[in-house]
């Protein structure tokens, strides 16, 4: 049984800077940040026999996020504008994995997670308070790989997974308040190779993303400037190979170099089409 937690606190100040993202000296931003998080997560491994073993967990992580903006719009007589956002998300999760060795050379291993994930965000522009938002999700994520192991220095394996990451807020000045979660298909075949000081591995992949996130459009703001904002940009597919290999002629000495190829395009950004009227 292993038992963890963890407490992170984060207070970021930022001075005055840009925030017009141009030539002139329009709009001026300062403000500060307070984030704080904690996870706890609660692991059973077991050995059931030779062959099986399992590992099941719980996972529980609190996020709370206080942001506080001063904006300075110098063009208009140094009109200052104050505006608040404060986020709170939750999320559960409950995970297993089985590991089937039927003999010495074959191994399966097949494992499932479910996420419950909400989340709230208010805010102010002005003291006057703008509409809350709320977001939740609830998914499965699955993941297959099998192993083979030719003998003591080569395996090879097989895996296909799903993963989720969860959506968010932008500021209370932009636009879009909120942006969905995406999600990814991945699958992979790979091998590798080691043996007296030598070692080499290799590995073909191919990704299918859903409603993938990206940091990709600059909006106006409320009232003025211009702000950063992450939206769902649509479906991505990217594919490639990577190439590993270690050696070490000496035991002081380690010679080691790398080699990845990977394709990447845009299947469908009808999602972002909508929000922005922009073709990417």
């Amino acid at each position: 049984v292993t038992l963890q937690a963890a407490y992170d606190l984060r207070n970021t100040r930022s001075p005055d800077s840009d925030a017009d993202f141009g030539p002139l000296n329009a709009v001026r931003d300062s403000g500060r940040d307070r984030l704080r998080t904690l996870t706890t997560e609660l692991r059973l491994d077991t050995e059931l026999s030779d062959q099986l073993s399992s590992l099941i967990g719980l996972f529980y992580s609190r996020e709370t996020r206080d942001i506080a903006l001063n904006r300075t719009i110098v063009i208009a007589g140094n009109a200052l504008v104050r505006q608040t956002d404060r986020r709170v998300g939750n999320t559960y999760g409950a995970f297993g994995t089985l590991f089937w060795k039927p003999n010495t050379d074959w191994e399966v291993a097949a494992g499932l997670r479910f996420d419950h994930e909400s989340r709230d965000a208010t805010g102010t522009i002005q003291g006057t308070a703008i509409p809350a938002a709320h977001i939740k999700s609830d998914q499965f994520q699955p993941k297959l790989t099998v192993t083979r192991h030719w003998d003591s220095r080569m395996m090879t394996y097989a895996s296909v997974a799903r993963g989720y990451r969860g959506g968010g807020f932008n500021p209370p000045n932009a636009p879009f308040r909120t942006y969905k979660g995406d999600s990814v298909w991945t699958y992979e075949i790979g091998s590798k190779y080691a043996s007296r000081g030598f070692s080499l591995s290799g590995a073909i992949f191919y990704n299918d993303y859903k409603d993938y996130i990206g940091i990709n459009s600059i909006a106006p703001a409320v009232p003025a400037g211009l702000v950063t904002v992450d939206l769902n940009s649509g479906d991505i597919e990217s594919y490639g190979i990577e190439l590993e290999a270690a050696f070490k002629p000496t035991p002081q000495w380690t010679i080691s170099g790398g080699l990845t190829y990977q394709h990447s395009r845009l299947t469908d950004s009808s999602a972002y089409t909508r929000a922005t009227n922009r073709v990417l």
